[in-house]
């Protein structure tokens, strides 16, 4: 009863057979970067506060020195280095056999002082979610569409035990899919324009239509005293679920170069249900939604101030039937997240999160139910790697409420 979900669905990348590597003409780099060769990347063993070398590669890098940015492009995919590293060099030493480059964290506008960085998880028809006219592509590998399939499952099974003034009661509560289907095909974009060694422009977005399918049942029983009491106790008692419906791995965008400066993003897509429940009695029910929205998730930096977010379309058809009355507060949304990083490093993350707010209140002998839907999305940081600060990262980029769904009574 309680989910009737809409959502964000998210993919995984095709394999391409090789990354693309373009430079700009108009760049300019910091005079303390230092690239490291092919043969160091591949070797490297990348650690969050060390780069280690062995010994046979790392002769040009013995004279590393303090505060000079290291970088270097991604090895292979099962090695140690699968990000490539964007550090700035504190120390180095031998140790063991190999030359450990003890770092920092870095980010672009550290080893960039003036170029452009646009990428890409769509074909080249993407190009009109930006200026044409300003926007080179520098490398596309394209996200298939997926489904997600979470049908007869449970997503809750939970007891409660009340006793209010010697009375006692045993509650036994269960939520189940019947029904749950969930298609999506999303698009990431960014365009980062740094100038003077600070962000000028910075532009991402996702954008993706979905459908949603969902049918689910609750129930609730009960043995004991079920006087006032012992219901108001029980409605106190608050139920969370947060459960991983889907995650892609890390897919690795084509590597880019500015003025030779290598840059090895990627994205990660997670999807996640989220419910909150209180209950307030036995009761059985069946609700479902079928959703089909057009979710653009965008935001545009000037270098001073944020634009305002894009808009999204969401279309809801809740439906619901009561077989037994019970009181009953939750609210559901599948949280839907895109995780852009460069070098291993988290970004940025744009979220929605779609949800379905249901309601049954005891009216006499009867119940009245209500339904009511909406919709919230936001961006945030966890590190500087683009050159936006994380704070500067915190926007809220959707905050949708539809009308009433749906209501009526039921016995």
């Amino acid at each position: 009863m309680l989910i009737a979900l809409i959502a964000l669905g998210t993919g995984c990348a095709a394999g391409s057979a090789a990354d693309e590597t373009t430079g700009e003409s108009e760049a300019l780099v910091a005079s303390s970067v230092i690239v490291a060769d092919s043969r160091a990347t591949q070797a490297a063993e990348v650690a969050p506060d060390r780069v280690v070398l062995p010994l046979a590669v790392a002769d040009r890098y013995r004279a590393l020195r303090a505060g000079a940015i290291f970088v270097g492009a991604r090895g292979a995919p099962t090695g140690k280095n699968p990000d490539g590293f964007l550090r700035r060099v504190v120390s180095v030493s031998e140790e063991a056999g190999t030359l450990v480059v003890s770092t920092t964290r870095a980010s672009l506008t550290d080893a960039i002082l003036r170029g452009a960085v646009r990428m890409s998880s769509a074909g080249p028809t993407s190009d009109r979610l930006f200026d044409t006219q300003s926007l080179t592509t520098l490398g596309r590998k394209e996200l298939s569409g997926i489904a997600i399939d979470f049908s007869d499952q449970p997503i809750f099974d939970g007891t409660d035990d009340v006793e209010v003034d010697g009375k006692k009661a045993h509650f036994v509560e269960s939520i189940r899919l019947e029904h749950a289907v969930l298609t999506a095909r999303p698009v990431v974009d960014i365009d980062l324009r740094i100038r003077e060694g600070k962000v000028s422009k910075f532009t991402s977005k996702v954008e993706g239509n979905l459908d949603t399918s969902v049918r689910a049942t609750a129930r609730v029983t009960a043995e004991g005293d079920l006087d006032p009491a012992i219901l108001a106790e029980l409605r106190t008692r608050k139920h969370e679920v947060k459960r991983v419906l889907y995650q892609s791995p890390r897919v690795a965008l084509p590597n880019l170069a500015v003025g030779g400066v290598p840059i090895s993003p990627s994205v990660q897509f997670t999807v996640t249900l989220h419910c909150q429940l209180a209950f307030g009695g036995p009761l059985v029910a069946h609700a479902g939604v079928e959703a089909k929205s057009a979710v653009r998730l965008g935001a545009a930096w000037d270098g001073a101030a944020w634009s305002p977010p894009m808009q999204s379309e969401f279309s809801i058809k809740p439906s619901f039937t009561m077989e037994a009355g019970g009181e009953i507060e939750a609210r559901c949304a599948i949280e839907a997240d895109a995780e852009l990083s460069a070098y291993g490093d988290s970004g940025i993350t744009m979220s929605v999160a779609p949800y379905v707010d249901f309601g049954v209140k005891a009216d006499g002998a009867a119940h009245r139910f209500t339904v009511d839907a909406g919709a919230e999305g936001s961006m945030r940081g966890r590190a500087d790697v683009f050159g936006v600060r994380p704070e500067d990262l915190e926007r809220k980029l959707v905050d949708w409420k539809a009308p009433a769904l749906l209501e009526g009574t039921a016995p």
